[in-house]
């Protein structure tokens, strides 16, 4: 399950005179050798898949404009190519896990995800940017996916990044229910990516979502087959799979394929048993 926050301040800068949700994401904690020694590791299926895995052009549309949140420092700029080399982590070897794990071999590099908005802004979660020291030494990267199979993901082109200018608005409830959120200004406006629509309105129970962001850092996944399962006063929930690294993931009614939300915090969906994490929403 996924916890939703509403806030209205975003309005200024993506659409007058409405709110939007905010995904907030609370699993529980599990170390690397609690989920080697488990024999029920995920519930549920793993929905997650690589974008040359899917064949749906909306759903790829979207995560054209969906970025990875990068560590400058990470990135090594090649001006004679035009290109930029990014430093990389075996995810396997970095989360300490079995060989036969998904993905194992796949190369992670991103802190948080996002998603582009405007021409020029993207949303995120408050707590991958908090501040302008962070905002500094953030780039923005957008085309982080492997869109062939076993194809590098480590070498892009150079103007696919882009970095922080400045943090526009924001709120920081990564650890209490406030809305976690940041809109964030690039240093240029983006000429060959979309900004993403957004709905709204009140999402009822029942609502078919998907996800696309980048879950442990990993090259951009998306991930569906999850619905809105119940709303209250101060929360909804949702049977979404997500990760540490999907923080700012945009979440997508998946028939209307418009943001209804982005993940707050993501957690490895361990422990069948334990139950599902709750999601909250706050208003305003």
């Amino acid at each position: 399950m996924r916890k939703f926050t509403i806030y209205k301040d975003i309005k200024l800068f993506v659409k007058p005179n409405h709110r939007i949700w905010i995904v907030m994401i609370f699993a529980p904690f599990f170390s690397a050798q609690a989920v080697q020694n488990s024999a029920q590791v995920i519930y549920g299926d793993d929905s997650r898949r690589d974008l040359y895995q899917i064949s749906d052009k909306e759903i790829l549309k979207l995560a054209d404009s969906t970025v990875a949140l990068i560590k400058s420092e990470w990135i090594t700029l090649d001006p004679a190519n035009a290109s930029a080399h990014l430093s990389t982590k075996v995810h396997g070897i970095q989360q300490r896990l079995c060989r036969g794990e998904r993905f194992f071999d796949q190369s992670a590099a991103a802190s948080c995800s996002g998603a582009l908005v405007a021409p020029n802004i993207i949303l995120t979660a408050g707590h991958c940017i908090e501040d302008q020291l962070d905002c500094n030494q953030m780039s923005i990267v957008f085309g982080f996916a492997l869109k062939q199979e076993g194809a590098s993901v480590e070498t892009i082109p150079g103007s696919e990044i882009y970095r922080c200018r400045k943090i526009l608005r924001t709120s920081q409830g990564e650890k209490d229910d406030r809305p976690d959120y940041a809109l964030v200004q690039l240093d240029r406006p983006v000429p060959n990516h979309a900004p993403l629509e957004v709905n709204f309105s009140p999402i009822p129970e029942g609502t078919p979502l998907l996800v696309i962001g980048h879950p442990s850092g990993l090259p951009a996944k998306v991930a569906s087959g999850a619905h809105v399962q119940s709303i209250t006063e101060n929360y909804f929930r949702a049977d979404l799979d997500t990760f540490s690294g999907n923080s700012g993931s945009a979440v997508f009614n998946a028939r209307t394929r418009k943001i209804r939300g982005h993940s707050r915090q993501g957690g490895a969906r361990l422990g069948a048993k334990s139950g599902r994490p709750v999601f909250n929403r706050t208003a305003l």
